[in-house]
């Protein structure tokens, strides 16, 4: 599965950097580094290459969203996003079994806040 339409192949040249980026991410950690990345995966083979690459890691997946007609009054407010990715991109959200879903729809003032807090339960647990 794809955000990209079905007339719309997913390219090689992506996969490779896909698999590259995946494998940076692993290298950085490797060598010491605490991470948060920031990702949109856009490809279910994106989500499944990422979860298999980083399980050795104890990483903690949150996917961030919000109602769709709030990222599309953020995506027109940026000036900056191509209108309607906003809709593309919220569906990523299933594509791996995320730790945490964050709903930003009233704001991100806590968010940091509930992630932390989220992390640390799974600790305890």
């Amino acid at each position: 599965m794809s955000l990209y339409p079905q007339d719309r192949n997913i390219g090689e040249q992506t996969r490779q950097f896909m698999r590259g980026f995946h494998r940076s991410i692993v290298a950085f950690a490797e060598a010491g580094n605490d991470l948060i990345v920031e990702h949109v995966l856009e490809a279910q083979e994106f989500a499944d290459d990422l979860v298999e690459v980083v399980k050795s890691f104890d990483a903690f997946l949150v996917a961030v969203t919000a109602k769709l007609d709030e990222l599309e009054r953020r995506e027109k407010l940026r000036g900056n996003r191509s209108i309607g990715t906003a809709a593309l991109f919220i569906k990523s959200v299933g594509f791996c079994k995320n730790d945490m879903v964050l709903d930003t729809t009233s704001g991100t003032t806590d968010a940091a806040a509930e992630i932390m807090i989220a992390w640390q339960n799974r600790l305890l647990a």
